[in-house]
């Protein structure tokens, strides 16, 4: 079982084409996923993407931060996530807790919803810059193709 707030290395090499998952939770959501959790299709260790920019014209192409989180906590916050309660912020601060729990950044990667297609995956370091926080906070804008050109592929 994965305890490790790592990126599984399965997940860090993956390569262009069909993506290496095999489960995926949505977290948020805008015109297809923003924030979603997602299982490794060889060894099962958990993820957690986080939008940083998309391009194309439904926002099909995305570039998401990635970092593991553990899976025991992935199971537990499943568990809880939809139950009945009279506090209406629970669910929000969960989520936020869940959240805290993931690991560093580890990779870039950019994933074309429409054809379910990995397009590029890159490893990062700690220093690499980049953005941490909600992924409408951190979009840049629309002119700005930075992580595409960090991946080394177009932002049309």
């Amino acid at each position: 079982m994965q305890t490790s707030a790592d990126l599984c290395a399965h997940l860090r090499a993956a390569r262009p084409g069909p993506p290496p998952f095999r489960e995926r939770l949505a977290l948020d959501a805008a015109h297809g996923p923003s924030e979603l959790i997602v299982s490794c299709a060889r060894c099962g260790a958990t993820a957690l993407l986080e939008l940083l920019d998309w391009a194309g014209p439904r926002r099909e192409l995305r570039v998401f931060r990635a970092s593991g989180i553990p899976r025991e906590l992935v199971d537990e916050f499943r568990g809880r996530a939809g139950r009945p309660s009279c506090d209406l912020r629970r669910g929000e601060r969960e989520l936020e807790a869940f959240l805290s729990h993931a690991g560093s950044v580890r990779a870039l990667l950019a994933w074309h919803l429409e054809r379910d297609a990995l397009v590029a995956l890159r490893e990062v370091a700690a220093d690499d810059g980049v953005p941490l926080g909600a992924w409408r906070e951190v979009m840049p804008p629309r002119e700005d193709a930075r992580w595409f050109d960090w991946l080394g592929i177009a932002k049309v």
